[in-house]
């Protein structure tokens, strides 16, 4: 199942992230270095399509339950720009994998396909 993301649900709530704070970055590492400071793991997948640059981000920010955030920035030639975020819901395991072909980025979890992203 994917939702809207709710790590922002309540931005006034102590310990709550909002989403503006991760709409752009300038560098990778800013993105990489702004998780960790908030004390979130994550998997980081980087591609290319086309002329396209991308990073997915696997962000698991909610110790115990069995959740993923799934991010997508692209590379606008300036910053990178978060480009789609996504909420799975019930994952058996804390892994995502990134398939790609000449236009498509595919999410894939536990062996599904749980998101297409075409650009």
């Amino acid at each position: 199942m994917i939702i809207a993301s709710s790590l922002n649900a309540d931005p006034k709530k102590e310990g709550a992230w909002p989403i503006e704070e991760r709409r752009y970055y300038i560098k990778v590492s800013d993105l990489k270095d702004d998780f960790e400071k908030h004390h979130v793991p994550i998997q980081l997948h980087e591609g290319k399509i086309g002329n396209l640059q991308y990073v997915i981000v696997a962000a698991f920010p909610y110790s115990g339950i069995n959740s993923i955030d799934v991010y997508c920035y692209i590379y606008t030639g300036v910053n990178w720009r978060l480009y789609t975020l996504a909420f799975l819901t019930d994952s058996k395991a804390q892994k995502l994998d990134v398939v790609q072909d000449q236009n498509a980025i595919k999410i894939v979890h536990n062996d599904i396909v749980v998101l297409t992203l075409t650009f």
